[in-house]
C-alpha cells in the first residue's frame, strides 16, 4: 500500500492489503491497515463523495472514525 492511494470497496480475497483493525483512541477510532496506513479523509473534507485514501497515521481529525451499528455498507463514519 502506498500513502495518498484511494481506499476501495473489493470482493474478499485473504490478502494482506485486506487486513485492517480498528485502533480505539479515545472517543474515536483510527483503521489501520496491516501496512501500518490508516483510513484519512482526502483533503481532511467530509463532504459527500470526497475520496477517502491511505495516509500515514497522524492524529488529525481526518483519520477519526466511529463506529456505527448501522449495516455494514454503513459501519464507519468520519467524526
Amino acid at each position: 500500500a502506498e500513502v495518498g492511494r484511494s481506499a476501495v470497496l473489493a470482493a474478499p480475497d485473504v490478502s494482506a492489503s485486506q487486513l485492517w483493525g480498528a485502533v480505539e483512541l479515545r472517543r474515536y477510532y483510527e483503521l489501520r491497515s496491516a501496512s501500518g496506513l490508516t483510513l484519512d479523509l482526502a483533503n481532511a473534507s467530509d463532504a459527500e463523495g470526497n475520496p477517502v485514501c491511505l495516509y500515514k497515521p497522524n492524529g488529525t481529525r481526518a483519520q477519526r472514525w466511529t463506529l456505527s451499528s448501522a449495516p455494514l455498507s454503513r459501519l464507519f463514519s468520519s467524526i
